[in-house]
Parts: structure tokens; sequence; C-alpha cells
């Protein structure tokens, strides 16, 4: 009997761990908050993370 092997989605066979692909996204996600940091300042992205981390804190709470 043969042991089933569990993978993360797409089922891809790699050598890179989960580390080496969130480093990818938040190399991918650069531009991004450039680009937000050039048009919105740099106190309207501060001031958008505070109210991200609120609702996602609260989110957390809320399911106890």
């Amino acid at each position: 009997m043969s042991l089933l092997k569990v993978s993360a989605p797409p089922h891809i066979s790699t050598k890179n761990d989960t580390n080496v692909i969130m480093l990818d996204v938040i190399i991918a996600l650069m531009p991004a908050l450039i680009v937000g940091l050039l048009f919105l300042g740099t106190e309207q992205c501060l001031l958008l993370q505070l109210v991200r981390f609120l609702l996602y804190w609260l989110n957390i709470c809320g399911q106890s």
C-alpha cells in the first residue's frame, strides 16, 4: 500500500517550501506597495493598515 503525499495546491511538486513561496508573494506585492505610497502617502497607508488590523482583530475576537 502506497502512502499519499499531502501537498499545497495546485499539487505541483517543487522543492520550494512555504517560506520561499511567501517570500515570492512579498516580492510580488512590492510594486503595489510602492504605488500606494506614491499616490496615497505614508500617513494614509499607515491609517489603512491600522483599520485593516483592527477589523482583523475584531473578527478574531468575535469568533471565540
